[in-house]
């Protein structure tokens, strides 16, 4: 468990799997109020028509970066409508979505990213909170400074991106705009 989730969890029980298990136990936790979260005027939703997906909130754990250095982004999404974040795989029975985080220069160009999710979405039901940490590693010859950072989800299969509804904490139209991060010598 990342140190940035002590606050919000509360152990409940640990499961035990076979002993030749890659891990042989894992923790079961709840989920208790997760805090720090923006207005809701300040939260960036996506969807086709209707929200799918809203990005509760999201904070850099690591403040400053140095280039060549690992910054940590926290994110708090909500699955407004599971069936609608993505389209259906057959060949999984469920939907295949990826979050992603692009830290992007002065002209406009991704310099790093990270693209995963930690709960897979086949398994999102309305209403499931995913958080998550972004660890993004920057390339060693960033030059020092404030970089644009942006958050979105995309299919897997096509690639397609899900839009950001409405101007609310907007971007363009499939990135949303989160807290800036400051590049030091």
């Amino acid at each position: 468990l990342h140190p940035a989730f002590e606050d919000w969890v509360e152990p409940l029980d640990t499961v035990t799997l076979r002993p030749d298990d890659l891990d042989p136990s894992f923790m079961v936790y709840r989920l208790g109020p997760v805090a720090n979260l923006p207005e809701e005027d300040e939260r960036a939703v996506f969807g086709q028509s209707e929200p799918a997906l809203t990005l509760l909130g999201s904070r850099w754990l690591t403040g400053q970066v140095q280039a060549g250095e690992t910054g940590e982004l926290l994110q708090v999404w909500r699955v407004d409508d599971a069936t609608a974040v993505g389209p259906v795989q057959a060949a999984i029975g469920g939907t295949d979505v990826i979050l992603f985080t692009h830290i992007i220069d002065q002209w406009g160009y991704i310099v790093a990213q990270q693209d995963r999710v930690d709960a897979p979405s086949t398994s999102w039901r309305t209403g499931d909170l995913v958080v998550q940490v972004h660890r993004i590693t920057l390339p060693p010859w960033l030059a020092q400074g404030i970089y644009t950072v942006v958050v979105g989800v995309y299919d897997r299969a096509s690639q397609q991106p899900l839009p950001v509804l409405g101007e609310e904490g907007r971007w363009d139209a499939t990135r949303a705009k989160v807290d800036s991060l400051n590049i030091i010598p």
